[in-house]
């Protein structure tokens, strides 16, 4: 990813109206856009431009997409994080970090966006922060003991 641009302290107190930096948008939670370009009047003109397929049979996944600069990270069922070209639609980058949950207990709500890093807590209790401008794993850490979790033998 060229260009990248890493989010501050500053820019998650008052986002770019373009931007969503975080799950429901800013810190007071209010879960809409600023943004004043689609109203009331030409909103019935809206078109499609593209569509991502998620990485769900189950229909268990909810997760909130996180927007900087033109860019969309997205979660998806079986920890795994993409970049998207916000505008065309087009992976910028891909990392399956798993493990691969199939009965949709591996679903993840948001990611999180900060400096340079994208950070997922897995389902499998770990803490991973990604390069944000490739999707490479700079590190990781268990944060639980997963033989404690909820989820059946089967599902680890």
């Amino acid at each position: 990813m060229k260009n990248y641009v890493p989010v501050t302290d500053a820019m998650l107190r008052d986002p770019d109206p373009g931007d969503w930096l975080m799950i429901r948008r800013n810190y007071q939670a209010w879960s809409h856009s600023p943004l004043t370009q689609i109203n009331t009047n030409n909103v019935k003109q809206l078109q499609l431009v593209w569509s991502w397929a998620m990485n769900d049979s189950t229909a268990a996944n909810e997760p909130t997409p996180i927007v900087h600069n033109g860019v969309m990270f997205l979660a998806n069922i079986g920890n795994i994080v993409q970049a998207l070209d916000a505008r065309t639609g087009e992976l910028i980058w891909e990392n399956r970090v798993g493990p691969d949950l199939s009965n949709g207990q591996g679903a993840i709500r948001s990611l999180a966006l900060y400096q340079d890093k994208v950070y997922l807590a897995t389902t499998d209790v770990r803490l991973l922060a990604l390069d944000a401008r490739n999707g490479r794993i700079v590190w990781e850490t268990r944060i639980a003991d997963p033989s404690k979790s909820t989820a059946t033998p089967a599902d680890r």
